[in-house]
């Protein structure tokens, strides 16, 4: 089944990502980076994707996602109301682990749990309620299933979330999925030609992050 164009944008940079913490169905506010990011993915939507009436738009549910939207819809003359949310896009839930970083995540006795995770990132589910990062590529690709071939889209998720998406929409293997970067100062552009990972061009030398 053909899918639409799709503008893929992962959330700015939060708190917890600054501090190397799982967020995963759990949320933290936007960095100054972060904030700044967002602006960047809005400024690049109205000059590179121009006019935008078109697009169907979605985001996640979670709150740092509704921040980043906001704030790109700012800068890219969009309404944040006019995002639909979905759960389906929502990140992975990552069980007990949610708000804990690795090291303590080892001290609290689940270093090897941590080991099988990074040996089969696609099968192991983390301890306490956690999905499979499969489970959450079978709703995301609900997701895909459910858009109009003919109406590309703009959507707003998370790093997780946005990986399995490109696999299902590239029909990638599971390491080739797992090299792809999902950075934060780039949107990437999802179509017929394949995957376009284009730079915002944000200027962040001039802020302050400490």
């Amino acid at each position: 089944m053909p899918f639409p164009d799709i503008i893929l944008i992962r959330h700015g940079q939060t708190e917890f990502n600054r501090e190397g913490r799982i967020q995963g169905h759990g949320n933290s506010v936007l960095t100054e980076l972060g904030q700044a990011q967002a602006a960047a993915y809005g400024r690049l939507l109205a000059e590179r994707f121009a006019p935008l009436t078109p697009f169907a738009l979605y985001r996640s549910p979670a709150g740092r996602c509704e921040q980043t939207t906001a704030l790109a819809c700012a800068a890219a003359g969009l309404d944040p109301r006019a995002f639909t949310i979905d759960e389906r896009l929502k990140e992975k839930g990552y069980g007990r682990w949610e708000g804990m970083t690795r090291p303590e995540i080892a001290t609290a006795g689940d270093e090897a749990d941590l080991g099988a995770m990074d040996a089969d990132p696609w099968g192991h589910r983390p301890p306490g309620g956690g999905e499979t990062l499969t489970e959450v590529m079978e709703r995301a690709h609900g997701w895909l299933l459910s858009l109009v071939p003919a109406q590309p889209v703009i959507v707003v998720c998370h790093g997780g979330t946005g990986r399995t998406l490109i696999r299902r929409y590239l029909g990638l293997d599971a390491q080739e999925t797992m090299d792809i970067s999902m950075r934060q100062d780039v949107v990437f552009h999802l179509s017929a030609r394949g995957l376009d990972v284009i730079e915002t061009g944000a200027d962040m030398s001039q802020l302050n992050f400490s």
